[in-house]
């Protein structure tokens, strides 16, 4: 409860800072980071609100704003791309799978120029490899080749990423998250291939 409301707060103030002339993209990210803290709080609560969603949607609005604003900066995109991450695993907890299957699918084109250049960065290749994986997830039930495809590709990318920074320690727990869905995948169709 308390953490809400000191979150409600921040925005408040933000919004604030937003309404004046000018507002800097450090202030716009700033209010962004604070909505998308909201509905992360708030989703976490696990109350199965749709207010939940609308935090995050919050967020979206305006870091979408920050990637129309500054298309060169990947870090807007990035960001971006992790709160739909996290809007689709909210969409498919309220029971909207198709939303968020279509979310995550957005989430990946928005990512794919940016993974696809010839030196990407790190950034990008781990929240691709969120989604991917996510959405490989999601697709266990029913369409196991599109989820294979997914699952590798996250797999791949995580496993580069945790031999190129061996300190971030986040990434080989998302890989570990990769290879758990890769052995359900593996049961669900008797192929136990297709868990290595």
């Amino acid at each position: 409860q308390e953490g809400e409301a000191t979150l409600r707060d921040a925005i408040r103030l933000r919004e604030e800072l937003a309404k004046l002339p000018d507002p800097t993209a450090d202030d716009q990210q700033a209010m962004a980071d604070s909505r998308y803290q909201l509905g992360a709080l708030l989703a976490r609560r696990g109350t199965g609100n749709p207010e939940d969603a609308l935090a995050y949607r919050a967020a979206l609005k305006v870091q979408q704003g920050l990637v129309t604003q500054y298309g060169d900066r990947p870090e807007y995109r990035t960001r971006l791309a992790r709160y739909r991450n996290n809007l689709a695993i909210l969409q498919r907890v309220l029971g909207n799978s198709r939303e968020s299957e279509t979310t995550l699918r957005e989430t990946l084109d928005l990512l794919a120029p940016s993974v696809q250049v010839q030196e990407p960065l790190p950034a990008p290749r781990w929240q691709f490899a969120r989604a991917s994986n996510n959405l490989g997830s999601q697709l266990l039930k029913g369409r196991t080749d599109e989820a294979g495809t997914h699952l590798r590709r996250a797999q791949s990318l995580l496993r580069t990423l945790a031999a190129e920074f061996p300190a971030v320690t986040q990434y080989p727990l998302e890989l570990a998250s990769v290879e758990y869905n890769l052995g359900l995948l593996a049961a669900i169709t008797g192929h136990p291939a297709l868990a290595i």
